[in-house]
């Protein structure tokens, strides 16, 4: 799925099960280059699924998560946070709400 974002970036977002275990990947890539960046792994559980991964930002490794929240077969709420501190607090840097647009 693409996303236009306000500084005319657009991220696609793709993910794929293991279903036996019900863990899930997700995957961000920028227009820059299209490249699939590191999986966020996690679990869907009462319509909220959580993922976690870390990935080299700015020349140090960082703690990224990811929360689906309120998700209906329509619409669903999301915010990534990451830990710039070594662990001390997590700064929320994304907040988004989707809505499935009608035929």
């Amino acid at each position: 799925m693409g996303i236009k974002l306000p500084r005319e970036e657009i991220y696609k977002a793709l993910s794929d099960t293991e279903k036996l275990a019900q863990w899930w990947s997700v995957y961000f890539a920028t227009s820059d280059d299209r490249t699939p960046g590191t999986p966020r792994v996690g679990q869907f559980e009462n319509a909220r699924g959580g993922f976690s991964d870390r990935e080299l930002f700015h020349g140090k490794m960082i703690d990224l998560h990811f929360v689906f929240s309120n998700v209906t077969e329509k619409s669903f709420h999301g915010e990534q946070s990451f830990l710039p501190d070594g662990g001390k607090r997590w700064e929320t840097n994304w907040i988004e709400d989707f809505t499935r647009a009608e035929p």
